[in-house]
């Protein structure tokens, strides 16, 4: 698993404004539009395709958001360069 740790200058409530507001996606890079079907989401990325992602878990009185990619174009190879370095080039599929 990969973990991110984020700090933050803004409230939980704010923050859960944005985030858990499944279907908004004008803060994420590079997606332009957001498809909301049942627990399934699709962000459409422009030369990139689209991606689809199943809500798990939405729960507003713990601000907590858990989603799983079920569909991706996109293929990830993990190269290890030295030891403690790696690559990680994104391959977009046709």
């Amino acid at each position: 698993m990969i973990r991110f740790d984020e700090w933050l200058p803004v409230s939980a409530e704010h923050l859960w404004s944005i985030l858990g507001t499944v279907d908004r996606v004008d803060w994420v890079p590079g997606v332009t539009a957001c498809e909301l079907d049942g627990s399934v989401r699709r962000l459409h990325l422009p030369g990139a395709g689209a991606i689809a992602e199943e809500i798990k878990v939405r729960d507003e009185a713990q601000f907590r958001l858990v989603y799983q990619c079920i569909e991706s174009p996109n293929l990830w190879i993990f190269t290890r360069l030295e030891s403690k370095s790696s690559r990680i080039p994104m391959i977009v599929a046709d």
